[in-house]
């Protein structure tokens, strides 16, 4: 790929494997690290990450963090014992890495959580009349729902409004947070009220743990419902999608006419053109207009120059 297109333009697609692939290692290593530490804490936490560099990943694309009216980015209220586990791992990771800032996203996580479900006294016989334990899966916004009902009593409920405060979780990701752990069937560990369950869940709602929960599996995974992550470009993100694909293919566009016309030195317009499409075609179909705008940005730049004698039009590469 670099060979075809330059390696500018597979810098960022190289930084992303080199996250992944660093990630790995820093979680690997994270875990030894706490290991060593002789932690025994039979309730601990397992922190698997991954650190996304800002400027290699399409932040944009894959959701971003979620804003306020006023611009400012929101951050949501994370509980005691997992901000022990954050600064934990942010103090491993800037250990030796001076400059580096950390920003937890929240909605792009996913976690697992082993839930037990008490025996339910009226129940003699079957399921319910003994202790069930299910491992779910959920996003890490459900996460941090579900660690709310720990220290409920049985049957309390808490209001839709008051989660909302108490995590400073938007309110359209805390309704779809809420809807795949208190909608289908299969992951049903909340019970909600006022309303069907398959309404997506609002302000006025209220909520409490599903005693009475049975799941065929013991592990269990809570659907995402209508996320960021899978949500339909609006027109106008449309538009800005199309405006970078532009951008990246006049860019790749510019690498080839140059490539070409070193190697030529000089060449006509129409065999020029006849090449790129030939060399582009199996990448993407070359627009013309837009070649011909990149030939004249590339002369503007001083890239090529026009041979005024020849008898059809022609470029000449300049070194």
């Amino acid at each position: 790929m670099k060979q075809e297109i330059g390696n500018s333009f597979t810098t960022k697609l190289e930084g992303m494997f080199k996250d992944v692939n660093m990630s790995e290692d820093l979680t690997a290593g994270y875990r030894t690290h706490i290991q060593n530490l002789g932690d025994m804490d039979t309730k601990h936490i397992e922190l698997g990450a991954t650190i996304l560099t800002t400027n290699y990943w399409p932040m944009e694309s894959m959701g971003g963090n979620p804003m306020s009216d006023e611009g400012a980015r929101i951050s949501c209220n994370w509980p005691p014992e997992i901000q022990k586990l954050q600064d934990s791992f942010r103090a491993y990771y800037l250990k030796d890495r001076n400059g580096r800032m950390l920003t937890w996203i929240p909605h792009l996580g996913n976690a697992d959580i082993r839930c037990t479900f008490p025996k339910v006294a009226s129940e003699e016989s079957g399921a319910k009349s003994r202790e069930r334990k299910y491992e779910l899966n959920v996003s890490t916004y459900a996460m941090l729902v579900l660690l709310l009902f720990n220290d409920l009593e049985d049957g309390e409920w808490l209001a839709f409004d008051e989660i909302r405060e108490r995590l400073n979780i938007p309110e359209k990701e805390l309704s779809r947070t809420l809807m795949s752990i208190s909608g289908p069937p299969k992951s049903r560990v909340l019970l909600k009220k006022p309303g069907k369950v398959n309404e997506a869940p609002k302000s006025g709602d209220s909520f409490s743990f599903n005693a009475g929960f049975i799941s065929k599996t013991v592990k269990i995974k809570a659907q995402a419902i209508g996320g960021i992550s899978n949500r339909v470009e609006g027109d106008d993100e449309r538009k800005e999608t199309e405006e970078r694909n532009d951008e990246h293919r006049g860019n790749v566009m510019d690498t080839v006419i140059v490539r070409i016309m070193k190697a030529r030195k000089e060449f006509s317009h129409q065999q020029l053109v006849a090449e790129v499409i030939s060399q582009l075609s199996q990448r993407f179909q070359p627009n013309i207009n837009m070649m011909k705008r990149r030939i004249e940005s590339l002369i503007e730049r001083e890239y090529l120059e026009r041979i005024d004698e020849a008898a059809v039009p022609t470029y000449r590469y300049l070194a």
